[in-house]
């Protein structure tokens, strides 16, 4: 049961972070922009991609929470894994350490969180 707790925790902290962002480039795109980099419509259509992206994952998760079923869980846990860990290499591109370390650590706690509770589903290692 603690590893269904940690994993609901991570993965719903995780989603909420990222349509945090996602609304955060919507009301205000300067404060996610890398200096001196305007702000256009290109940057609002972004936004509302990565908006319309975010936040149905993040309600997907509080659904699955809310049903208690673990599969659904861990498929919307691999997906925030996959996406934090990918929103590192964009620090990785703009060489800013705080987009760096932050998606990297959220990705790493959510794939501790999917493997203790997969060991939970397939004690045996299958």
């Amino acid at each position: 049961m603690k590893a269904l707790t940690y994993l609901s925790t991570i993965t719903v902290a995780n989603l909420m972070i990222s349509a945090a962002f996602s609304l955060a480039g919507i009301f205000s795109p300067s404060s996610l922009l890398p200096a001196g980099v305007p702000v256009n419509s290109g940057t609002m259509v972004s936004a509302l991609y990565a908006a319309a992206r975010s936040i149905p994952l993040a309600i997907g998760a509080l659904f699955a929470i809310r049903m208690s079923d673990k599969k659904p869980l861990l498929l919307l846990a691999v997906l925030a894994a996959i996406i934090q860990f990918s929103d590192g290499f964009i620090g990785v591109y703009e060489r800013d350490l705080s987009k760096v370390i932050g998606p990297f650590v959220l990705a790493a706690l959510t794939f501790i969180g999917i493997f203790m509770n997969w060991r939970a589903i397939n004690p045996a290692g299958r």
